[in-house]
């Protein structure tokens, strides 16, 4: 089976990966581990990163670390 590469962010309370378009998703965590499959959805469609451009930093750096873990597993 093909496992999904993810990065838990605790800053936005999700998981984010890229799906097979290159598509950047997300989805809660659960505070146990892992995420909530049935409430998926694409980072494209959020309409507010903040005034001051923390949140789209904090979302950088989630975007840097998948690109480096994808990078690694090749």
């Amino acid at each position: 089976m093909n496992q999904r590469l993810t990065v838990a962010s605790e800053f936005f309370g999700c998981h984010f990966w890229f799906d097979r378009y290159n598509d950047l998703m997300y989805a809660p965590s659960f505070v146990a581990g892992g995420y909530d499959e049935d409430c998926v959805g694409y980072v494209s469609e959020w309409d507010d990163l903040g005034a001051n451009g923390e949140l789209f930093t904090k979302l950088l750096d989630v975007i840097k670390q998948l690109v480096t873990q994808t990078n690694s597993s090749w």
